[in-house]
């Protein structure tokens, strides 16, 4: 079989789950076996990010037109994992370096690197830390190599072997105010400047096939504006300019030919669309390209060179809208061969390309690789991204609609424990953070498995003030932290008690981040409601927010942005008050579990040390940690399994798993 050395290369680890016990913590939350896999423009190729246990992610290529042949790994790190892979031709590739293991938001910058297939010709592009610039008298010693402040922005596809990078430019506090394009040789590291900005605050920018910028967004003191250039012209034209308003503002996505492609959008819902820009009569073209009934548009595209072939969305699950009769026809046969997933099928060069990549999954399966040839019309099996997990044990996941008290719809995930229960089970009801993103999608989650693995209900709500199903769902949520938005929390909570076989007396709720703030104003608005609380980097006060100066909340975000979604910390004061976990911490009476990182610079811990100091004072049921090195998460593994350990023993000590995991995971008897 063609990718047999691919098998033997990427099973690793893999072991039959004893049927007695839930998986370890580590089954969950450990490093894929395969992080992600591109195929070359020709389609001959398949380039992989592998990892093994204890092991960082190495580069691999596989030659799919040697049958039998194991992939040879082309690059490797001892102190970081190979990241963001990218063709930029048959021959040579583009790729990043992160250290995973680093504190989520202290990561080193990834870098750029390039590599050809063989693995010879590696070069750096760009730099993954700061490194201070030498001179000597009046002689300044010039590198190549691009500093941290650059990053990768898209390919030319041109024949060249040229790519577009992106300068970031800060201000005095560290806020990018502008973005400066150039196009970069990636095998000489030489640059020249790609365009000149519209203005000087340009932050987006969108470059046709041939490498010309043809698009560009600007944004300042609260406005946004358009511009458009023509092939080879100097000159950008005005397209639109307009209040910044979160959510409203057309955005640019990509030009074939002389067509501009934007979302914008559309209906009472303010779902966001596909749309046409008219440049001429400086418009949007009225009937959407593409629009999902209930869901926002916002995804990627396959593209042939400059002319796109199909898009990517997600509405509950994750889809594909094909433009190209051959590759809908190829998608219809793989849905057919590989029933119950989600098929992502991509290709660098769509057209005539003799293969496809397949990226399946469900709520059960993690994500496994294939190759569909589209002669033989058969698929070829690459690999599993984490071989370990066995879909049988996992548990099922679904998404569903409900009215909360005020009747807006509610979307909900919710995923069951396997197996049937004659009583009604405990549960976990899991806030997202951000809080104005989109908290999930239908497929396999580390987070909500392992909990379910332990006899967990989870519910998961998309509440009001999210970002993926319209602007009036968003808009919705404007200033109301701790009032409307947690409204949705509870109303998913009791539909979940009426509907979803959950006890009402052991309900738990959690999360980090804003998930971390509804956790705690969970515990205060419905004390009956909650058993527990687990907060791990979670907001403890909104005015802290604006408050604390050492956090990487950008300012121009804190004046304008937050104003209007959170609200004004002088002029919404009694709001703010009323609706602060640190001012309410008497009213916080049930368990309560807080994990913070640290050197947290978007939630800094004194969120967490001065509601701690204020609990404390009357709940001696209260687990604190500080893991020193971490950021706003877990990085490290090892802290990542201690983290969810204490969280498996605080659950199982508050409500209690299951009484079939409980069975499972009781002493035997001697």
């Amino acid at each position: 079989m063609r990718a047999a050395g691919m098998a033997a290369l990427l099973v690793v680890g893999s072991a039959a789950w004893s049927q007695a016990a839930p998986p370890l913590v580590d089954d969950f939350f450990r490093a894929a076996a395969i992080d992600s896999a591109r195929l070359s423009p020709s389609g001959r190729y398949l380039a992989i990010v592998i990892g093994a246990k204890g092991a960082r992610a190495r580069l691999a290529v596989l030659d799919l037109d040697q049958p039998g042949l194991a992939a040879k790994v082309i690059a490797r790190f001892e102190d970081a994992d190979v990241t963001d892979v990218r063709w930029v031709d048959d021959q040579r590739l583009l790729f990043g370096a992160t250290d995973s293991d680093a504190p989520v938001d202290r990561r080193r910058p990834r870098g750029l690197m390039a590599v050809n297939r063989d693995g010879s010709e590696l070069r750096a592009l760009i730099k993954r830390k700061w490194t201070e610039r030498i001179s000597e008298g009046n002689t300044r010693i010039v590198s190549r190599l691009l500093e941290p402040d650059h990053y990768f922005h898209s390919i030319v596809n041109d024949g060249s072997g040229d790519v577009i990078v992106g300068q970031a430019r800060w201000d005095n506090v560290g806020d990018v105010t502008s973005v400066v394009l150039r196009r970069l040789d990636t095998r000489t590291g030489a640059v020249r400047p790609l365009a000149k900005a519209p203005d000087s605050h340009t932050v987006d920018w969108v470059v046709d096939a041939e490498g010309e910028a043809r698009a560009a967004l600007s944004e300042s003191a609260g406005r946004s504006r358009l511009y458009w250039r023509a092939p080879k012209d100097a000159d950008w034209t005005l397209l639109l300019d307009e209040p910044a308003a979160f959510g409203t503002a057309i955005q640019p996505q990509w030009v074939d030919a002389d067509t501009l492609y934007v979302t914008a959008p559309t209906g009472p819902a303010g779902t966001r669309a596909l749309f046409r820009f008219d440049v001429a009569a400086r418009r949007v073209v009225p009937e959407p390209l593409f629009s999902i009934d209930g869901f926002d548009y916002s995804g990627d595209r396959e593209h042939d060179g400059g002319r796109t072939v199909g898009i990517h969305y997600t509405a509950d699950a994750e889809g594909s809208h094909w433009f190209d009769a051959g590759l809908q026809a190829a998608q219809r046969e793989v849905d057919a061969l590989l029933p119950g997933t989600v098929n992502r099928l991509t290709c660098t060069r769509c057209s005539g390309s003799p293969r496809l990549l397949v990226r399946s999954h469900s709520d059960r399966q993690p994500a496994v690789f294939r190759i569909f040839d589209t002669k033989s019309r058969k698929l070829e099996m690459v690999g599993a991204s984490r071989p370990w997990i066995d879909p049988k044990q996992m548990a099922e996941q679904d998404f569903v609609r409900v009215a909360a008290r005020d009747g807006r719809s509610l979307p909900i995930y919710v995923t069951r424990p396997r197996g049937k229960s004659a009583q009604p089970r405990p549960a976990v009801v899991l806030v997202h953070g951000g809080p104005h993103v989109r908290g999930n999608s239908w497929g396999w989650n580390e987070e909500a498995q392992f909990l379910a693995s332990r006899g967990y209900v989870v519910i998961e709500p998309e509440f009001r003030g999210g970002d993926g199903f319209g602007w009036a769902h968003l808009a919705a949520g404007f200033k109301q932290w701790g009032l409307a938005m947690q409204d949705d929390v509870t109303d998913a909570t009791r539909w979940a008690i009426r509907e979803a076989g959950v006890d009402p007396k052991r309900i738990c709720i959690a999360g980090a981040s804003y998930g971390g703030y509804a956790t705690l104003m969970g515990l205060i608005r419905e004390p009956e409601l909650y058993r527990c609380g687990i907060n791990w980097v979670g907001v403890t006060d909104p005015g802290l927010m604006f408050s604390i100066n050492h956090s990487d909340l950008p300012e121009d975000w804190k004046r304008h942005g937050m104003r209007i979604m959170l609200g004004d910390p002088e002029k919404d004061k009694e709001r703010f008050a009323q609706t602060s976990p640190i001012a309410q911490a008497a009213r916080i009476t049930q368990p309560l579990l807080m994990a913070y990182g640290a050197v947290d610079r978007r939630v800094p811990i004194e969120h967490g040390t001065r509601l701690r100091d204020a609990v404390t004072r009357h709940n001696r049921d209260v687990e604190w940690v500080v893991y020193a090195d971490e950021g706003h998460g877990w990085g490290s593994p090892d802290n990542t399994r201690d983290f969810w350990t204490r969280v498996e023993k605080f659950l199982a000590r508050h409500i209690g798993p299951s009484a079939a995991v409980a069975d499972a995971t009781a002493p035997a008897a001697r």
